[in-house]
């Protein structure tokens, strides 16, 4: 798959899957029994490698592969955890520990990242000119992982935000954070939730803002765009989890991960995103309006994860991780070209980069900027780490 010029200004692929096909019909098979399934798969495949950062949706994959292992006497899963330095909102420290020691895990790798993961830093400049701009722009979040997963696999715990917390009220959370406005009460979304399409688009066209660096005329092409998928997001749960199953930045993102394993040969499993787990619990949560993340998490893993955890509110943040000095020194020396004029202002751009909080619809753009600037020789040579391997335990020394 390939971004969009569009897409690359505006932040985010837009749009449903053309190629994506209905869920299965999964008949009495439970959500957790879909989601073991996908497990023991990976885990069929050592070394089975978890992206483990300490919120719900990680937690849960790495608790039932460390129950399967032990129930089906296979090779443990090896949870691997980046830890920021300086922190900057990411620390997990204290839920990472509790499950960890919950779920009997005994290898666990801690890998210390610094500025070399902006998202045109050291670690994501290799794999932007093999890759090239991707979506999710987090490259080395997955790729770090995947490096002690050569030959195996990696289960991640994507899916989650929108499988189990995509519904009605946690999208207005997405949504209004998207666009850096007030969020708004329950009452005003259900109400949105219950107005007919055409009510729906119109309230979207008031929340969208342009980004400063959208020329008027392409924001209004990436609008209506974006208005048209957003206003045909199902009211009732189950119709609304197989809408989200078609999403093209779905799609996007699991093709990114399977490109990234595929160089280690390695395999790539998202047990919540699974389309069997996303139909059985379709299935099981039908039309009905209950059912939040806590909920969900409580009837699916409740004998896996203790209730503190699976209840939590809130997990780290990881948006300023990536936008560090890599990122404003690009931005001062970049000489404006290597995007579309007609849909980006430099300058506007080169101004939101310099931002201590980067607006995260910026990335796409930036990578894209840098690849361009490297193309045409502004920037200094990159080795193929990706090639070589090396560069995670070079870089990084692993805490067992």
């Amino acid at each position: 798959m390939i971004l969009t010029p569009l897409e690359i200004a505006g932040g985010i692929p837009l749009g449903m899957n053309p190629d994506a096909q209905p869920l299965p019909d999964v008949g009495d098979l439970t959500p957790l029994a879909a989601f073991e399934d996908v497990v023991r798969t990976g885990l069929r495949r050592p070394p089975c490698v978890v992206p483990f950062s300490g919120g719900r949706d990680s937690a849960a994959v790495l608790a039932v592969a460390a129950r399967i292992a032990r129930e089906a006497k296979l090779d443990a899963p090896i949870a691997v955890t980046l830890q920021f330095e300086g922190g900057l909102g990411t620390d997990e420290t204290e839920w990472q520990e509790r499950v960890i020691a919950h779920c009997q895990v005994k290898d666990w790798i801690k890998l210390t990242v610094g500025d070399e993961i902006d998202f045109i830093g050291p670690l994501s400049r290799p794999l932007l000119l093999r890759y090239g701009v991707n979506h999710p722009a987090s490259l080395p979040l997955f790729w770090l992982p995947l490096q002690y997963a050569h030959g195996g696999s990696m289960l991640t715990g994507f899916g989650g935000d929108s499988v189990i917390g995509g519904w009605v009220r946690a999208h207005a959370a997405e949504v209004m954070a998207f666009r850096a406005v007030p969020r708004p009460s329950d009452s005003l979304m259900f109400g949105y939730a219950l107005s007919p399409r055409f009510i729906r688009a119109q309230a979207m066209r008031m929340q969208l803002t342009r980004p400063p660096w959208m020329r008027p005329r392409a924001f209004r092409e990436f609008n209506a765009l974006r208005i048209t998928e957003l206003s045909t997001r199902p009211v009732r749960r189950d119709k609304f989890l197989r809408w989200e199953s078609r999403l093209r930045r779905t799609a996007f993102a699991e093709s990114t991960f399977a490109r990234l394993a595929a160089d280690v040969d390695a395999q790539a499993f998202h047990p919540l995103h699974d389309r069997r787990f996303v139909a059985a619990l379709a299935r099981d949560l039908g039309a009905r309006g209950d059912g939040d993340r806590t909920s969900i998490m409580r009837r699916v893993f409740a004998k896996d994860l203790p209730d503190d955890v699976l209840a939590r509110a809130g997990k780290a943040n990881f948006a300023v991780a990536y936008f560090r000095d890599h990122t404003r020194e690009f931005a001062r020396r970049w000489d404006g070209a290597g995007l579309d004029p007609e849909l980006v202002d430099p300058e506007p751009l080169r101004k939101a980069w310099l931002e201590w909080i980067v607006d995260p619809r910026a990335a796409l753009a930036l990578q894209a900027a840098w690849i361009s600037s490297y193309e045409r020789g502004f920037e200094e040579p990159v080795a193929d780490v990706v090639e070589t391997g090396g560069i995670a335990r070079s870089l990084h020394t692993p805490d067992r």
